[in-house]
């Protein structure tokens, strides 16, 4: 099997180094970052329940090292230019059994993502990231760690080792990032603090949890192009719980939005996500005894939900009224200790892991609107079960899956009579292999967020294996600039050839060029050899008969044909009557950085026509000037274009324009008008006020190119993006009706 792979889109700013401020304490370093001082003061050593006090006191110098001497082991610091790195060396086994524990006591209370503490600011910011656990013994032997918090009148990072048979002294080696701080960057960079975020694709939209603002940012695919079109928040419900967006699950128009200890259900109406639901816990009695865990794990599958609260051990399904859109609970599956960690739900099939006392997978299937246990697939898992952690992907009658432990993906395939047969294994052996997982049909991507390269640790890199009959690697994928930590590959996410990687620790431009995404196609075959597989295969040539026709191809108007594939075949601008294209929004005097900002400069038409036009040949007149365009852009029956001033994405608030013009100049007054062989639309600004860091939008009630004319009919954008206001590409919003109440169930 031969893989075409087409990278889309990824982020590649120079990364910044953010100086490091410490105070060397007897109790161990105090950091000053922007969240405040931060101090690591290591308390206690030894095995679980059976810890020992480490005491500390003047640390030495010792080449890049601070270290501090105390009995049985050493701890180290190194400054670094991303932070600190800290180390423990410890030079004999504790007495006891079970794993060698190590504490470490932090500042104020940090937010616990899986394997990693982040403190923020006042504004929620990430300031400062403590993650990236790592331990090798005297034979340079990786050993297996767990990582956690431990909070009652103080916080403690717990430190887990698996030292079983390991030789010592051990090293064990994380980091305390401060790169995460922004006061010393550019003011056009943010920091990307996602660690373990959340992703899901589902078509041509994806949702992405964006831990640094508590927000989750919902993107739409238009072509080639993937943009973002909505960002949500907390700020939609009452009295929200924190870490909103820590789970997503997106299924065709609605959106599952989890956190801890609640979750919310978002509907796509018109072309806005709109809060619908809030999905309550089942009033059953079940108390967790520690933090929550419900609401950590959603699986939608068409109108069935499942919870999966690894607290309780237990799964919650609940089904949508199609007619009503009400969520009622329909049914709990109670297990053992272990189990519901990692739910998958796909139609009348959920799979629910067990991660102890044996690390397996529990199927259960749905006859008759009731789910019955099928059977338990039982990978070929090797050593230790006491550091287990599942992850899987589904795809029809094929799984796949991976543990921790064993740095080792397992496929595994279902028969007609529904017997599971592992049927592939692959492993790597170093640290985090196969800690994310995805299923494209005939293609299993594994991602490896801590593949280092040379001189470099934690670059990440994904795996694309193929499969014709037996599995084989493919190809890899590696971020197009090699981030020390980057951890490309930490959250994977696909749907039909689309593939999204994360790379969540890496410095990204605004949140709305792409967050650290990176977008691939991944398409098995190119008959015509453009460099496009055909749309059957999963890809997005047209016609993979015809070298002429892909989503690189010029459009040729007139002739039927959709040569660029961007579902229309655009007919030339000179066929074009007055009235066929509308001015709807006009940004003509934005900021940036506080200050103004022409490059910034867009207009928004909209085609209020029945037919497709390729719009080159545009010509933009203003008081400033006239320039025609030459562009490959074309605008669909009843959809929006916008014309910028710049392509960048710094320069605009993140947006992606259609078409750009060279000259042209937008003005605050006199005549705007677009024309082919005839004046299409015209507006006069003469004597209008004309906003600074918003655009002027026309009422979306009036997509006319006579009742633009007067100025009742534009309000100044209420929507944000980037430091503007405005909607480009977007339905125009210009008013907020404060009496609607977002949190009932929509009819």
């Amino acid at each position: 099997m031969s893989l075409f792979v087409l990278v889309l889109a990824a982020c590649s700013p120079e990364r910044p180094i953010p100086p490091t401020a410490i105070d060397w304490t007897p109790e161990g370093p105090s950091i000053a970052t922007d969240a405040g001082d931060l101090q690591l003061a290591p308390t206690r050593w030894g095995r679980p329940g059976a810890l020992s006090p480490i005491v500390l006191g003047t640390p030495t110098q010792v080449g890049d090292r601070q270290v501090y001497t105390s009995d049985g082991l050493d701890a180290w610091f190194a400054e670094r230019p991303d932070g600190l790195q800290q180390g423990f060396d410890v030079h004999s086994p504790p007495p006891g059994d079970g794993l060698l524990e190590l504490r470490v006591r932090l500042t104020d209370r940090p937010i616990w993502v899986e394997d990693a503490l982040y403190w923020t600011d006042d504004t929620g910011a990430v300031r400062a990231r403590y993650a990236g656990l790592q331990a090798w013994d005297a034979d340079h032997t990786e050993l297996p760690t767990r990582f956690g918090l431990v909070c009652t009148d103080v916080c403690e990072a717990v430190l887990r080792v698996d030292d079983t048979g390991a030789r010592y002294p051990l090293v064990v080696d994380p980091v305390l990032a401060t790169d995460h701080t922004t006061s010393d960057l550019p003011d056009d960079i943010e920091t990307v603090g996602v660690y373990g975020g959340a992703v899901d694709m589902d078509g041509d939209r994806l949702a992405l949890w964006n831990i640094a603002d508590g927000e989750v940012l919902l993107f739409e695919r238009h072509g080639l192009s993937w943009e973002a079109v909505q960002v949500i928040s907390a700020a939609d419900w009452p009295e929200s719980p924190t870490s909103f967006g820590r789970a997503l699950s997106l299924e065709d128009d609605t959106l599952i939005v989890g956190m801890q200890d609640a979750v919310y259900v978002y509907g796509l109406v018109g072309d806005v996500w709109t809060p619908r639901a809030e999905i309550e816990k089942p009033d059953d009695g079940l108390v967790e005894s520690g933090l929550p865990t419900y609401g950590l794990q959603v699986e939608l599958s068409g109108d069935t939900l499942a919870l999966g609260v690894s607290g309780l051990s237990l799964v919650y399904l609940f089904d949508r009224d199609p007619t009503t859109g009400v969520w009622s609970h329909s049914e709990t599956i109670q297990g053992t200790e272990g189990f519901a960690r990692g739910v998958q739900l796909e139609g009348d099939r959920l799979f629910v892991p067990q991660v102890a006392p044996n690390a397996d997978l529990h199927v259960y299937e749905r006859s008759g609107g009731v789910w019955s246990p099928a059977t338990v697939v039982a990978p070929s898992f090797t050593g230790n079960t006491s550091l287990t952690r599942l992850v899987s992907a589904f795809r029809g009658d094929r799984a796949a899956v991976s543990r921790w432990y064993d740095k080792t993906v397992y496929v595994l395939d279902r028969d007609a009579s529904g017997v599971w047969t592992e049927t592939f294994t692959g492993a790597d052996g170093s640290s985090q292999y196969a800690t994310a997982i995805e299923l494209l049909d005939d293609v299993l991507v594994v991602g490896h967020p801590s593949k280092g390269s040379p001189g470099v640790r934690d670059v990440g890199q994904v795996e694309l294996w193929g499969y014709d009959g037996t599995w084989s690697l493919e190809t890899t994928l590696d971020p197009d600039e090699l981030v020390e930590y980057g951890a490309f590959g930490t959250k994977l996410t696909g749907d039909g050839a689309w593939l999204a990687v994360l790379e969540p620790r890496r410095y990204s431009l605004p949140r709305f060029v792409g967050h650290g995404l990176h977008f691939y196609v991944i398409a098995p075959e190119d008959v015509d050899g453009d460099g496009y597989a055909s749309v059957a295969n999963g890809g997005l040539d047209c016609d993979d008969l015809d070298g002429s026709v892909s989503p690189a191809a010029t459009e040729v108007p007139g002739n039927t044909i959709d040569e660029d594939c961007d579902g229309y075949a655009a007919s030339a601008l000179s066929g074009a009557a007055a009235g066929d294209l509308v001015i709807t929004e006009i940004h003509a005097s934005p900021w940036l950085d506080g200050a103004a900002a022409p490059q910034g400069a867009w207009i928004e038409l909209y085609n209020a026509s029945a037919e497709a036009w390729l719009l080159d040949g545009l010509v933009l007149t203003s008081d400033s000037g006239t320039e025609t365009l030459s562009t490959s852009a074309a605008v669909g029956p009843g959809q929006r274009v916008v014309l910028a001033a710049s392509a960048v994405g710094l320069d605009n608030g993140g947006f992606v324009p259609d078409a750009t013009w060279a000259t042209f100049s937008l003005a605050t007054t006199g005549v705007l008008s677009v024309s082919g062989a005839v004046v299409l639309d015209a507006v006069d600004l003469t004597g209008w006020t004309v906003p600074t860091g918003a655009s002027l939008a026309l009422d979306p009630a009036v997509l006319d190119a006579s009742a633009n004319d007067a100025e009742s009919a534009w309000c100044e954008a209420i929507a944000s993006y980037g430091e503007n206001f405005g909607t480009p590409g977007s339905a125009n919003v210009c008013q907020l009706d404060l009496d609607i109440q977002f949190h009932w169930v929509l009819p």
